[in-house]
């Protein structure tokens, strides 16, 4: 079946990569780079989850991973080519903490004592005054719509991240697909596990297609000399989308 010719070169890219950042030497003094390799890592990892599931026969959570992906990689791209693209990665990780600080001040029972400690309460303040500073400079976070299109990819937005947001928000649409099923009578029953691997064509085509995209730029971006196997495993996606 098509979907395991893509699970297999999956774990093939997965074996390249991490040949890849065996050789990866990063600045730990530079933000960039430290972020690029965070994302790098994030996307790698869920790589490997989305290959567990698989094996597992769990096919129907594969899209809310993939979901993860595709927006790691977008943060990963949007700062290979813009340096600024870090303050957007900051304000958003300083939103979320102020978010959390502010509601255990207002009684949120399961952020009690969040802000009770000397530890935490240096951290409140370093968060704090960091935030202010980027929100005085007048910045505001992208929206996701806004970090697509910075790419150039309102396409990718309005179409299969539309669909894996349905699947991570559990949208009728999702959950119709993946545990339902129509009867020769026309009636329907419900599955527990889907064995629906056809659905998952389009995720795995994206996931192949993100994961060696991005192993290029992390080889050039970081001047990682390997083996030009990066570049036969591209000719193996196109081989199994030109497949029948």
């Amino acid at each position: 079946m098509k979907t395991d010719n893509y699970i297999t070169l999956l774990s093939k890219i997965l074996t390249a990569r991490k040949a890849v950042n065996q050789h990866l030497l990063f600045d730990r003094t530079n933000k960039r780079e430290v972020y690029l390799t965070l994302l790098n890592i994030r996307i790698v990892n869920l790589v490997e989850s989305i290959l567990c599931l698989y094996n597992a026969n769990l096919f129907s959570t594969i899209a809310i991973l993939f979901r993860s992906v595709i927006e790691a990689n977008l943060d990963f791209e949007n700062l290979i080519v813009d340096d600024n693209y870090i303050n957007d990665l900051d304000y958003r990780y300083l939103h979320e903490w102020e978010r959390l600080f502010d509601s255990s001040q207002k009684g949120n029972p399961f952020l009690n004592g969040l802000v009770s400690n000397k530890d935490t309460l240096e951290m409140v303040d370093f968060i704090t005054k960091e935030y202010s500073l980027l929100k005085n400079n007048g910045y505001k976070a992208l929206t996701i719509k806004e970090r697509f299109d910075k790419l150039n990819q309102s396409s990718v937005y309005l179409s299969i991240y539309n669909s894996s947001c349905c699947e991570s928000h559990n949208n009728l649409r999702a959950l119709i697909n993946w545990n339902t099923l129509i009867n020769k009578d026309k009636s329907f029953s419900i599955n527990s596990y889907s064995e629906n691997k056809n659905g998952l064509m389009p995720f795995l085509d994206s996931t192949t297609a993100i994961f060696i995209n991005s192993t290029i730029i992390m080889m050039n971006y970081f001047k990682v000399e390997v083996s030009g196997e990066i570049s036969l495993l591209s000719q193996e996606l196109d081989i199994i989308r030109n497949s029948a």
